[in-house]
């Protein structure tokens, strides 16, 4: 099973299903092979308890912040990724840069049933459905 997954402008990302999980959770987990072609526009977070990266090829720099307990987003820090990139559900983040042709294997582990989305400045999180149709993209 192969998605792409747009972005403003073109190409963002081709996801390549290695292990699917239940529409409704059902309690496993995802594998995917990602190819970026292109960095985030905005910062999210993921729907899932926990997820992590395996970089294969190339390298991509971040900024990310967890949400804290008080719904306040601590603050933004940046980094480089080269190999391995825990993402656990209180994470939000963004790719601003990609370093050369980007390969990851991703993992993500069962559904945390909460919303997830964009953390729009002033706004806070926005779900994912409605910040796409915002930005002009199909909302899957």
């Amino acid at each position: 099973w192969v998605r792409e997954i747009p972005r403003e402008g073109g190409r963002y990302l081709t996801r390549y299903s290695l292990r699917r999980q239940l529409p409704t959770g059902g309690g496993g987990w995802r594998a995917y092979v990602h190819r970026f072609w292109a960095h985030d526009i905005e910062t999210h977070n993921h729907p899932w308890r926990w997820s992590f990266s395996v970089i294969l090829w190339g390298s991509y720099t971040e900024t990310y912040a967890d949400l804290g307990p008080d719904g306040v987003l601590g603050p933004l820090r940046t980094r480089r990724v080269r190999w391995f990139n825990w993402i656990p559900e209180t994470r939000f983040h963004k790719i601003t840069k990609l370093h050369g042709a980007v390969w990851t294997i991703f993992f993500a582990g069962p559904l945390h049933r909460k919303s997830w989305g964009f953390w729009v400045p002033g706004r806070g999180l926005v779900h994912h459905k409605a910040r796409k149709v915002e930005r002009g993209l199909p909302p899957q």
